[in-house]
């Protein structure tokens, strides 16, 4: 009796340590992160391998797509060959009932293989191996078999217990889990490198394109500035009005295809998710009279009737883009001169539900209800043979410029009664803000007071046309084709204005923009460049530009420019406060931020003048600012 508890306590403490064992090994995989997992698992199999006194230890996967199965892990004891090389895409169909014990769940123990029949197909395979001994416990997943955990006895054969063979397909079962669970980890780590592959591979894609499209609109804009240039320059020389009508037609021509240019860049820039936001205060007054000189003589030369209307209650001013603003209505009324022959075309201005609506109505050909679905559908494309077809792209850009500022654009038409465009834009009041009046004359009148201007251009044909645009208007002209020549010139020369490309030969642009305002006394400076992008213009501002024309620009541009940044530019005043100035003045939130930033805390009242722009008082801030610059106080 006392032989019989003796062996009950043994076999009692075996089996704790056991199943302590087997717990200790499944804790071990819950937190073994997927680099260790295949260590791990191999000490786990050694471990239970010491406990067992087997001689190897090993695990298989079943492929019944492939009906193979393949040695995945191994240990093996001192002295003991390995199998795994050889065991890899095993027939299934060489193991029949093998596999079959398995399929049903059932472990695969073999006491003695010695007592296999000689023709056992089980035999054949394991006395190669000198296996006298086997367990192979099959890792289910409900009744699924996925493969099994196998014990190898070499040197002499082992008998394992009822209890030692349900602990071990327990085991089996949760490192399956863990094998599988490891499995989805690496398969999610493929896919997330592939993905960050696919990420970089996108975004070297994107730059590459962004860099294409950003020389290609240079290499196309630096000479149809040249184009447009010397044509606005021949119709201040022409006598005739054949010889005029040539160069108008030369000039409508050539904004033809800078608008169909800035449209393919825009849709590109549109997909490549690059389009910005820059939000400043509009005049909308303004704004209005802009559109009525730009497209005013295009009607008058169809027999059209433009006219504009600004309903009352509409405020003064909004926040918003001016520029992509602008460009949808530009658009709608493009769109509207085209396919109206007669009659009249009205662009209105009123507010409704805190919002503006912009509405462009025409008495023109009309659009069917089979077209109005397809109007917004990127290179969709209206066609009348008598007409340009241009690219297809104006309205899907100014459908997708419009839900970018927090508006839409709405379509109502009728065959052979016309069409009416409606563009809403949210109000988003700005602050009080006080204007500077500047004379609305033709550039080919206006006169400056012997402004000494540095020209800087390396191509010989721009240099020419700012010349001869400058000249006659009373300006005296130094020309730099390199920055080098550039510095030279400033270094020797009294500068009132600097006209400045940003390619240059020998260095960037922003380069010598940066060299000319270390100077406290750096004269106002524009870039004038092909580089047209947002990017481009938001460097240059950063950078200390006072504005950014693009080319090809139209000596309108060029001369308000002058005439906005010329005003102050002899008196000595510190630069950041007259831009700060500038700025406040023209409500333009983003360079308002940014210059505050550089203002030196040991201005008089720069703490005041701060308060108020923060509060949104640009009044009081506008008073201190000119009180800065001129040391004389409005009130």
């Amino acid at each position: 009796m006392s032989q019989t508890v003796a062996e009950l306590e043994s076999q009692l403490h075996k089996q704790e340590k056991l199943q302590h064992l087997v717990s200790l090994l499944l804790n071990r995989f819950l937190t073994t992160s997927s680099a260790d997992f295949a260590s791990r698992v191999n000490e786990s199999l050694a471990e239970l391998g010491d406990y067992f006194q087997a001689d190897r230890v090993y695990v298989f996967d079943y492929d019944f797509k492939q009906n193979v199965c393949h040695n995945t892990f191994e240990w093996c004891a001192a002295g003991i060959s390995a199998e795994i090389d050889h065991l890899q895409n095993v027939p299934l169909d060489a193991l029949p009932d093998w596999l079959n014990t398995h399929i049903r769940g059932e472990t695969m123990y073999i006491p003695s293989v010695q007592a296999l029949s000689i023709d056992s197909g089980i035999r054949q395979i394991l006395e190669p191996q000198q296996v006298q001994s086997l367990l192979a416990v099959p890792m289910m997943r409900g009744d699924s078999c996925h493969g099994f955990v196998g014990f190898d006895s070499v040197l002499t054969e082992r008998t394992y217990s009822s209890y030692e063979r349900q602990v071990l397909g327990d085991f089996s079962n949760a490192l399956l889990g863990a094998v599988e669970r490891h499995r989805i980890e690496e398969q999610r780590e493929v896919i997330y490198q592939e993905l960050i592959e696919a990420k970089q591979l996108a975004e070297q894609a994107n730059v590459a394109k962004s860099e294409f499209l950003s020389n290609m609109s240079h290499e196309i804009r630096t000479p149809l500035n040249a184009i447009l240039g010397f044509a606005h320059l021949i119709k201040r020389e022409v006598t005739t009005s054949k010889i005029e009508r040539r160069i108008d037609d030369i000039l409508q021509s050539g904004e033809h295809l800078l608008t169909l240019i800035n449209e393919i860049l825009d849709m590109a820039k549109i997909e490549s998710g690059s389009v910005q936001v820059v939000k400043r205060a509009i005049r909308l007054h303004d704004l209005m009279e802009e559109l009525h000189r730009t497209f005013g003589v295009m009607a008058h030369q169809k027999g059209i009737d433009l006219s504009f209307e600004i309903q009352d209650g509409v405020p003064p001013h909004v926040v918003s883009d001016e520029t992509k603003v602008k460009q949808v209505l530009m658009n709608l009324i493009q769109n509207a001169l085209k396919f109206t022959d007669v009659g009249r075309i009205t662009v209105s201005l009123d507010e409704s539900d805190h919002a503006l609506r912009f509405s462009v109505a025409d008495t023109g050909r009309g659009i069917s209800k089979q077209e109005l679905g397809m109007l917004f559908e990127p290179f969709y494309q209206k066609k009348y043979t008598d007409q340009p077809q241009g690219t297809g792209l104006g309205l899907p850009i100014s459908k997708h410029y419009a839900l970018m500022l927090g508006g839409d654009i709405h379509v109502e038409s009728e065959i052979k009664r016309g069409s009416r465009f409606t563009f809403t834009l949210p109000i988003e009041p700005g602050p009080h803000i006080e204007y500077l009046q500047t004379q609305a004359a033709e550039w080919t009148t206006v006169s400056f007071s012997n402004i000494h201007t540095l020209v800087v251009d390396d191509t010989p044909a721009h240099r020419e046309i700012l010349s001869d645009l400058l000249v006659p208007s009373g300006c005296t002209i130094r020309l730099a084709s390199t920055g080098t020549e550039a510095i030279e010139r400033w270094q020797s020369e009294n500068f009132d204005l600097i006209l400045l490309d940003l390619r240059l030969p020998d260095m960037g642009g922003i380069d010598v923009l940066k060299q000319f305002k270390r100077h406290i006394d750096c004269p106002p400076i524009l870039i004038i460049s092909a580089n047209a992008f947002e990017d481009d213009r938001r460097m240059a501002l950063e950078a200390g530009a006072d504005e950014f024309i693009p080319k090809p620009y139209h000596p309108h541009q060029l001369f308000d420019a002058i005439r906005r940044h010329t005003r102050t530019s002899r008196r000595k005043e510190p630069q950041v406060i007259a831009q700060l100035l500038a700025a406040v003045q023209e409500g333009d939130v983003t360079t308002i931020d940014f210059l505050s930033t550089k203002c030196k805390q040991d201005v008089p009242h720069i703490k005041t003048i701060l308060e108020a722009v923060d509060r949104f008082d640009y009044e009081t801030a506008i008073r201190l600012l000119h009180l800065e610059l001129t040391g004389v106080d409005d009130e």
